[in-house]
């Protein structure tokens, strides 16, 4: 069951999605006392615990996503939850802040340079730079 009585906006979309897969919707919220599975919402509420009754409900936002989505705070957070669980949050490449962590990407760099040079691998390393206000580009040397 979804609950779309706070979707506003994209009320359409949710309700023809909704019947395509057969999923009961509410658009009035429901007033039998029976939680929805989903609550679909076109901003963030600010007190969730008014609107999802049982741990079992799903929603489509959640307080802090918007920051989360951000390059800069996304990969601040992922590196903090790797510090505690290193070997669950290996699959995220090393990141740096910089001009702030640029000596520490310099010897990442001339580390790897040097362990793909004892290999026998290409020398080329490249790294993708995602400035969080402009495009993505790539640069093959740390200088």
């Amino acid at each position: 069951t979804i609950d779309t009585s706070r979707s506003n906006t994209n009320k359409a979309v949710v309700s023809m999605c909704s019947a395509i897969v057969g999923i009961d919707e509410y658009p009035e919220g429901r007033d039998d006392n029976h939680p929805c599975d989903i609550h679909w919402h076109s901003v963030v509420p600010s007190d969730m615990k008014s609107i999802v009754k049982s741990p079992r409900c799903r929603v489509n936002k959640f307080p802090g996503m918007t920051e989360l989505s951000k390059k800069v705070s996304l990969t601040h957070a992922i590196d903090s939850m790797r510090k505690i669980f290193p070997r669950d949050y290996n699959f995220y490449p090393p990141s740096y802040f910089l001009p702030a962590h640029l000596d520490q990407f310099k010897e990442f760099w001339h580390k790897e340079m040097s362990r793909r040079r004892q290999k026998g691998l290409q020398n080329e390393m490249y790294f993708i730079v995602k400035p969080d206000d402009g495009n993505i580009f790539s640069i093959l040397d740390c200088r």
